[in-house]
């Protein structure tokens, strides 16, 4: 059986990606599946997932979820932890 996962982006710009990737990795960490490095991580939760670029100026995250309800959990968990850290996201669905 196969199963459909949706996808949202958001690409934010940052002088400093890098610090803000392992922020939010290290946040969720407690409660979810965080891996990282210097560009790159992804953060398992139970109902979707995370992953994260740092690129020169740009922190870009991908959101996925089985469901609109759980891809919209993951968006606003980690905006709002983002938020925290004075960075405003912008999720955009892809098709």
């Amino acid at each position: 059986m196969s199963q459909t996962t949706l996808v949202s982006l958001a690409r934010i710009q940052t002088a400093r990606p890098g610090r803000h990737l392992a922020h939010l990795c290290e946040h969720f960490a407690a409660e979810a599946h965080a891996e990282w490095a210097d560009d790159s991580g992804i953060i398992l939760f139970d109902f979707g997932a995370c992953r994260l670029v740092a690129e020169e100026s740009a922190l870009v995250l991908t959101a996925e979820g089985p469901d609109d309800e759980s891809l919209s959990r993951v968006e606003k968990i980690t905006a709002a932890r983002l938020a925290g850290d004075g960075l405003a996201v912008e999720w955009k669905r892809t098709a």
